[in-house]
C-alpha cells in the first residue's frame, strides 16, 4: 500500500513547475505517509527512524540518478519537480522487477542468520478489551517461565503494554501486595540477570500474535518498569514462543489443506 500510494504520488510530474519550498513541504508530506502507511505509528523514535532511513536510501538514489543522467545522459529519463521518471516498456518493467526481486532474495539468503539470534517480531496483545503493538526481539538468552505452569514468558517495557494494564495489576507493578486480590492471570515470576536478581509482575493476556498469528500456548507478560531494550524494540521474546507461533501457521496450513 506505500508502494502504491508512492506510485500515485508520482502524478505531480503533471503540475508545472513548482517554488522549491513548495515542491519541498509536499515531497515532505508524501514521505511521512508513506512511512505511516507502510510502517505505521509506534513511538516518535521509531517513526523518525524510519523517516531519516527513507530520506538516506532517497538520497542515495538520487545521487546514483544524477550520476547516470549527467554521464551517459541516458533517453528515456526524466527528472521533474525533484522526481526521477524513466520511460520503460512494460516488458522492460517486468524483466528487471524479476531480476531486482531475485538479486534481493539471494542476498537475503547469504546474510540471514540463525532465526533465534535475530528475528524481530511484531507482538500483539489482546487483554480485557484492550490491545496494544510493538516490536520484540528473539533473545536466546531469554529462557524466563513461570515456575508453577512452567509457561515462557516475554520481557515487555511497561510503557509497551501501558494501554492493557487493569488496575489491580497496577498495584502487583506498585508492590501493593497486601491489597491485591491475586488471581491466576497475576505471577511474581522470579527472574536472575547480571545486573542481579529480583521479581517480575506479570500477567497472563487472552490472546497473543506473533507477526499476525496466535500462539498456540497461554503465555505470561513479564511487565519491566525499566528500559531492557531500546526505542525501536520493546521486548525480549523467549524462542519457544516462535515455535508456538510457527505451530500455528503450520497447523492452519494443514487444515485448509
Amino acid at each position: 500500500m506505500g508502494s502504491l500510494f508512492g506510485a500515485v504520488s508520482s502524478l505531480i510530474i503533471i503540475l508545472p513547475p513548482l517554488p522549491f519550498l513548495i515542491n519541498w513541504c509536499i515531497k515532505l508530506i508524501i514521505s511521512f505517509i508513506i512511512i505511516l502507511i507502510t510502517f505505521g505509528y509506534h513511538n516518535t523514535a521509531l517513526f523518525f527512524k524510519n523517516t531519516v532511513l527513507f530520506y538516506g536510501i532517497s538520497f542515495c538514489f538520487c545521487g546514483l540518478m544524477l550520476f547516470v543522467w549527467f554521464t551517459f545522459m541516458p533517453k528515456g529519463l526524466y527528472i521533474k519537480n525533484s522526481t526521477v521518471y524513466f520511460n520503460l516498456s512494460p516488458i522492460a518493467m517486468i524483466v528487471t522487477t524479476l531480476i531486482a526481486y531475485f538479486i534481493i532474495q539471494t542476498i537475503m539468503k547469504i546474510t540471514a542468520k540463525s532465526v533465534s539470534e535475530t528475528q524481530f517480531c511484531k507482538v500483539k496483545v489482546v487483554s480485557n478489551g484492550s490491545s496494544c503493538e510493538f516490536y520484540g526481539k528473539t533473545d536466546t538468552g531469554n529462557t524466563l517461565y513461570e515456575p508453577f505452569s512452567h509457561l515462557p514468558v516475554i520481557v515487555v517495557n511497561k510503557r509497551a503494554v501501558a494501554s492493557v494494564i487493569e488496575s489491580e495489576f497496577q498495584k502487583l507493578l506498585n508492590g501493593e501486595y497486601d491489597t491485591l486480590n491475586i488471581s491466576g492471570k497475576y505471577r511474581l515470576i522470579p527472574f536472575h540477570s547480571v545486573n542481579g536478581e529480583g521479581l517480575l509482575p506479570s500477567f497472563m493476556p487472552d490472546k497473543i500474535y506473533i507477526n499476525n498469528c496466535v500462539c498456540q500456548q497461554k503465555i505470561y507478560i513479564a511487565v519491566c518498569k525499566d528500559t531492557i531494550v531500546g526505542t525501536s524494540v520493546e521486548a525480549m521474546i523467549n524462542p519457544e514462543i516462535i515455535s508456538s507461533a510457527k505451530e500455528g501457521i503450520n497447523n492452519d496450513i494443514f487444515k485448509s489443506m
